[in-house]
């Protein structure tokens, strides 16, 4: 069976299971890089029109491989469903999300690859920056759950009854609630062994070079801690940096010195991204350039 066919079976199975209890579909789930899945979506009543969204890619694998049949992934469609347990704090937000008051304290900046996320960016309120965009989500963290992320569409937006700049300026003003924060990459690795930073000497390309960290508390698109002008300003010192996009999570900033020159970063941030990060994790395939004297971040 092709997939589109496997798509519409499913639903149908499920739809005619459930009967008028339930909507059953399938809307597609755009992710960071063009890593999206078609999204099973069971909504039960009494849920307040939350569901979990399960990946129907991931059961037609199964399917096609032959490791579960049609009733199988039914099966296993339905198990989800029946398991989903909506934090309140989730209700709370799917509640608010509509509500700028509500929210306005929640919504922090994201730095996304612009080239890579053009479909996505299409729906989204962002503003360019360099070969990047920076987007924005409502962003809760929730005990035992994590981090809850909301995009914020250019739908709404609209729903807000604000300009995307004074969106622009509020996720700015968040970033000080955010965590953002530099750390020594050999002290990093010095307390995951128990040695300390003094123990800790960097293997690699570059031994004895200083690196430092920038992300943010739950270490979730911290990346965009870039942005924060003074906080980088204040940590520089003075010295310009080169600046490696290590993921949407984090980036390594690098003192400019004689002995690191671009060519040699750019290459690393390449190699390192096609061996250790995750297409949807990935923020650039270069580094970037921080200048002290103009205060400025360039390619």
């Amino acid at each position: 069976m092709e997939y589109e066919d496997f798509k519409g079976q499913l639903c149908a199975e499920l739809a005619d299971f459930y009967g008028e209890d339930a909507q059953v579909g399938i809307r597609r789930v755009e992710g960071n890089n063009g890593q999206g899945y078609d999204g099973l979506e069971i909504v039960l009543g009494g849920m307040g029109g939350l569901a979990p969204v399960i990946n129907t890619g991931k059961l037609y694998e199964e399917y096609h491989a032959g490791t579960m049949d049609m009733w199988g992934c039914i099966e296993a469609a339905y198990q989800m469903a029946e398991a989903f347990e909506c934090p309140e704090g989730m209700r709370q937000l799917a509640e608010e999300i509509k509500d700028w008051d509500s929210v306005r304290e929640d919504v922090y900046p994201i730095l996304l690859h612009t080239g890579q996320n053009r479909k996505m960016l299409q729906d989204m309120v962002s503003m360019p920056f360099m070969d990047l965009s920076i987007a924005y989500t409502v962003s809760r963290e929730m005990p035992g759950y994590g981090d809850c992320r909301v995009r914020i569409s250019r739908v709404l937006l609209g729903g807000y009854g604000i300009s995307s700049m004074e969106l622009h300026r509020q996720a700015m003003e968040n970033m000080g609630k955010g965590g953002y924060h530099f750390q020594d990459i050999a002290g990093i690795i010095g307390d995951l062994m128990g040695i300390g930073k003094e123990g800790m000497h960097l293997p690699g390309q570059f031994p004895g070079t200083e690196m430092y960290v920038l992300t943010n508390r739950i270490k979730k698109y911290g990346a965009a801690g870039i942005l924060d002008k003074k906080l980088v300003k204040d940590f520089a010192g003075g010295r310009d940096f080169f600046i490696l996009p290590s993921s949407v999570n984090e980036v390594i900033f690098v003192p400019v010195s004689g002995s690191v020159g671009r060519d040699s970063l750019d290459r690393m941030v390449r190699e390192i991204n096609e061996a250790e990060v995750p297409i949807e994790e990935r923020l650039s395939d270069h580094a970037y350039y921080y200048d002290a004297q103009a205060d400025e971040i360039r390619m």
